[in-house]
């Protein structure tokens, strides 16, 4: 296979995912704010209608808000100040994230399973699995999508750009730091990166060594 081919391919299968989460999720463009939690956190949170300094910083600050969530508080400011309270606006920033989110999940698994179809298949059974209903309907879960991607994106840049051996490693590092702290800030859970990362060396090792990784040596 070439790597034109490959790379066709890639963009076929990267719309095909795109196409399933509009059919799948395309008419929550219409929701209003859910009342369970989107009143509170959303509609009526107290500081996220402004993007000025003074707002921001009690948006920003947990210990006002008493929420560590400042980057899914942030984003829904960003609504606010962009689209008001046309919740048609909130509701694409969850479907761009959760579409954002399920391409990395396809990256991941093209990375994992070197095969296109089964990263494919891989990817539109994450996009279809109805437990991600909540995270794309319900305004105050942008937290998963945000928290999925940022986490998504950090694993990704090690996995690529900054595994030891890798140029420009510790420029890469700082990448993937910062999106790890973006995914904590988003979502607590994101916290067990370095875990994951260990399990990937365990089972995947170094890519350019098949008999490194107890994954990688039965492939």
């Amino acid at each position: 296979m070439t790597s034109l081919s490959s790379r066709k391919i890639h963009l076929i299968a990267s719309v095909i995912i795109l196409v399933v989460i509009a059919i799948c999720y395309g008419h929550t463009l219409h929701y209003p704010f859910v009342n369970w939690d989107d009143y509170k956190l959303v509609r009526d949170h107290p500081y996220n209608k402004s993007l000025d300094w003074e707002n921001l910083k009690n948006l920003l600050n947990p210990f006002v808000t008493g929420s560590v969530k400042i980057v899914r508080d942030f984003s829904h400011a960003v609504d606010f100040s962009i689209w008001g309270n046309n919740t048609t606006g909130f509701h694409l920033g969850n479907l761009a994230f959760y579409a954002i989110s399920s391409l990395l999940v396809f990256s991941l698994l093209r990375q994992l399973l070197r095969n296109d179809l089964a990263a494919m298949f891989g990817a539109l059974l994450f996009v279809t699995h109805p437990l991600h209903v909540e995270s794309i309907t319900w305004l105050s879960a942008r937290k998963e999508a945000l928290g999925a991607t940022f986490f998504l994106l950090a694993l990704l840049i090690y996995i690529r750009k900054a595994r030891p051996g890798s140029p420009k490693r510790g420029v890469y590092w700082s990448v993937c730091f910062l999106c790890y702290l973006l995914a904590i800030f988003s979502k607590e859970t994101a916290v067990v990166l370095p875990a994951i990362i260990v399990i990937y060396e365990a089972a995947f090792g170094d890519r350019t060594n098949k008999d490194f990784g107890i994954v990688r040596r039965s492939l």
